[in-house]
């Protein structure tokens, strides 16, 4: 037979017919032991005996598929599968046996031992070797096949190259141009009130980034960060107003009129008129809460579009302005989804908040904490509305002396510590017991003998909230107020304008309320909506935001939301919660700093002793003073006599406060002078004293109490202390 010496390389021998003869030459079959092997090997001698065995033509392949180029080590396997033989070249299949008929070799790595899988076919061999090729000559290959087909096709790539330039420049325009229009679009929604504009609105802005994403698809797997940027705005507009537009859809399709009429006139004396507010009137959507319950299945559609959106912007990898800014907007859109979520899932609860089917009626303490009081401060303004069908309705914002005037001729003895400052008891001082349910019971009392109606729920805010803020959201100024309220000067500019009556309409509170629209659209036109909702949600963690309602199913709800008092639920059993009430006079809590201190001294058994120690110091300074005196100039207060008050109401004078310790029931009090009183309550024992602090000074008082530890083998000897809503200043030592 001829031979042939073909390369095996994948470039070159593809589908050659290759004599491998002369690759492992073969030999006659001979056999070690006749006596032994001979009825094994009779049937292959029987047919030709005068001629050897040459197996050489059954070795001759055709190589029609490549897997790798290296040299195969090719060989007659061995006999394992007799049936794939010619009939009659071997007859095994009663009695299988092993035969040799290449002597053994070496195989060397990757190899495969033909010998050991029997061939398929005589003409088309399999695919024999396959191994993992070394780095370097893939990378080689890889090369010299990229640079081979380049040499054929550089034409055709020159023309794409110039096609693709020409076609990138308008389209890449088109799509800044889209993604530009597109948000401008959405920003002037926020100015928008027409249901059919808005749908007109979202859909031409939905249309924008649906544009921008098809035509910008082409590049969008081009993996460099400015590409990625513009896929995520993109894409993000696109998701984004497909939420919006399902919103957009419910809203009705003409605008319905308000069914709420009033006088103009409020009959009541020394009183704003009320108002009605129907925040989603504009939409055409008059009862909110209806519109809700009807539409709860898209609501539930648009969650998920923005939750979408929120995760495609805040996905983008900050590298400038821009980027930082859709970051920020993807954690907005997440945070939006989260509370729709929210929503949703507790929608049964809130409906009842907003007055589905029964109206609920709400008042808001706004509190001074330069006054201090034990759920947070002096409550110097009140707001009060009523829900229905999450409209506000009968909105009032009164001076808290308002309801106490109304009471005359009612008058009721104060409690403990509040008859250090006053021989009446009345709204303004029912901020004085721990638990807010209490105050809301005593609240509602005095509204219902003013006049007003039943209340059913009640929230505690404070100025702490305010100047938070006002961090926030920078300074504000009023229209002709010349100095701007920031959180620094909040409290001591805001107090003197309130004391001085200044720009007095209806109630020297006037002033405050003024401040509070403008804040309202400073927070709107700088979208800082989701910023307040945090610090918001911050106070009300830290129990600085109090809530409880006389509706039992609502007040059920909200206790999860709300901050336990120690004796509801504490992680030590040696719990101490102080509880201060000013009785100044002024509003010097906004100086005094305050000190903690307790040591644990184990007695027997599971008794206990406890020394406190409570101090505080007086911070009013000089520099307090000029602050003051500054703004008598800038409001022309100069009558000396008024400085002189307004300088002590500010807090230039001896702070006074009435001090209750709650502690566990039963302890008792040991080595005590006769200024603290012990009394007891349904949950706590109680140490009440009276504590001063002239300015520029300190004062301490301690004491010591026993009491039982439960289960006290657990017991590690520390204190837990309360901090009490409104403080300012707290060290816990």
């Amino acid at each position: 037979m001829s031979q042939k010496t073909t390369s095996l390389d994948i470039q070159k021998g593809e589908g050659s017919v290759i004599d491998i003869a002369q690759v492992f030459p073969m030999t006659a079959t001979r056999t070690l032991d006749l006596a032994r092997h001979g009825e094994e090997v009779s049937d292959i001698l029987s047919i030709n005996t005068s001629e050897p065995i040459d197996l050489r033509e059954d070795a001759k392949i055709r190589i029609n598929r490549f897997h790798t180029t290296e040299t195969l080590d090719l060989a007659i396997p061995e006999v394992v599968d007799p049936t794939r033989w010619e009939a009659g070249l071997l007859d095994m299949v009663s009695r299988p046996r092993t035969l040799d008929i290449v002597d053994p070799f070496s195989i060397p790595y990757g190899a495969l031992d033909v010998r050991r899988d029997p061939i398929l076919s005589t003409t088309t061999y399999p695919d024999l070797y396959a191994r993992e090729l070394p780095l370097s000559l893939v990378i080689r290959r890889v090369l010299h096949w990229a640079q081979s087909w380049y040499r054929h096709h550089r034409k055709q790539i020159g023309r794409i190259v110039v096609w693709l330039l020409v076609f990138s420049i308008p389209v890449l325009s088109y799509v800044a141009y889209a993604l530009t229009h597109g948000y401008q679009t959405l920003q002037d929604l926020a100015w928008v009130r027409t249901p059919e504009t808005i749908r007109t609105m979202i859909r031409s802005a939905r249309g924008d980034f649906e544009r921008a994403s098809f035509l910008f698809s082409p590049f969008s797997w081009i993996p460099i960060g400015q590409i990625d940027t513009v896929r995520r705005s993109a894409a993000g507009g696109l998701t984004l107003t497909r939420g919006l537009d399902m919103i957009a859809q419910a809203l009705p399709a003409t605008l319905s009129g308000s069914t709420v009429t009033r006088d103009i006139v409020d009959p009541l004396a020394y009183r704003a008129a009320a108002r009605d507010i129907s925040p989603l009137a504009s939409l055409g959507i008059e009862n909110p809460t209806d519109w809700i319950v009807a539409n709860k299945a898209i609501l539930e559609q648009a969650k998920t579009e923005l939750q979408s959106a929120g995760e495609i912007y805040g996905g983008v990898i900050p590298t400038g302005e821009r980027t930082i800014r859709m970051q920020k907007i993807g954690k907005t859109l997440s945070r939006l989804a989260t509370l729709l979520d929210w929503s949703l899932t507790n929608d049964t609860q809130i409906e009842n908040m907003l007055g589905h089917t029964n109206p609920q009626r709400y008042i808001v303490f706004n509190q001074n904490r330069d006054e201090i009081r034990a759920n947070g401060g002096f409550p110097g303004s009140i707001l009060s509305f009523t829900l229905y069908k999450g409209n506000i309705l009968d909105y009032h914002a009164d001076d808290v002396y308002y309801y106490d005037w109304n009471l005359y001729p009612y008058k009721e003895i104060p409690p403990p510590g509040i008859a250090l400052l006053t021989g009446s008891y009345g709204l303004r001082d029912v901020n004085y017991y721990p638990d807010f349910h209490e105050t809301l019971d005593r609240a509602n009392s005095f509204i219902e003998r003013s006049g007003d109606a039943s209340v059913t729920t009640a929230i505690a805010i404070h100025q702490g909230i305010i100047e938070d803020i006002l961090d926030k959201t920078g300074p504000i100024t009023l229209s002709g107020v010349a100095v701007s309220f920031d959180s620094h000067n909040f409290s001591r500019l805001m107090s003197t304008l309130v004391e001085n009556r200044y720009a007095q309409v209806d109630t020297p509170k006037d002033i405050l309320f003024r401040f509070g629209s403008a804040l309202l659209s400073h927070i709107q036109s700088k979208n800082l909506s989701l910023d307040i909702l945090d610090i918001m949600e911050k106070n009300r963690q830290d129990g600085e935001i109090l809530f409880a309602s006389r509706d039992t199913e609502i007040d059920t709800w909200l206790a999860q939301y709300q901050k336990k008092l120690p004796w509801q639920q504490s992680s030590s059993p040696n719990w101490i919660y102080p509880l201060w009430t000013s009785v100044s006079g002024n509003k010097s809590d906004r100086y005094i700093d305050r000190t903690y201190q307790a040591t644990v001294k184990k007695i027997e058994g599971c008794k206990y002793e406890n020394t406190i120690t409570l101090s505080t110091h007086h911070t009013f300074a000089k520099s307090d003073t000029e602050e003051l005196r500054s703004y008598f100039k800038q409001f022309n207060i100069t009558d000396k006599n008024e400085q002189a008050k307004l300088e002590f109401i500010q807090g230039d004078g001896k702070n006074r406060a009435f001090v209750r310790v709650y502690v566990p029931l039963w302890s008792t009090l040991i080595g005590a002078g006769s200024d603290i009183t012990v009394t007891s309550s349904e949950h706590a024992t109680v140490f009440s004293t009276l504590i001063e602090t002239p300015v520029g000074a300190s004062t301490s008082k301690s004491w010591r109490y026993t009491l039982d530890i439960p289960a006290c083998e657990s017991y590690t000897g520390s204190v837990e202390w309360t901090r009490q809503p409104g403080l300012r200043s707290v060290i816990v030592k």
